[in-house]
């Protein structure tokens, strides 16, 4: 019996594990894309400056 609820605890915690890994990595990749707009923004304000001048 008690074997059985070892499991079920394990169980449990590699699925709350997982559920942290996940919002882990969509918060770095929201972060990522985010600076990646940001990056592409300022890139873009660089080449028009450089054609304008």
């Amino acid at each position: 019996m008690k074997s059985q609820a070892n499991k079920n605890e394990a169980k449990r915690k590699q699925l709350s594990d997982l559920a942290q890994a996940k919002e882990l990595k969509s918060k770095i990749l929201h972060r990522a894309k985010g600076g990646l707009v940001v990056n592409q923004a300022l890139w873009y304000g660089a080449y028009v400056k450089a054609k304008t001048r």
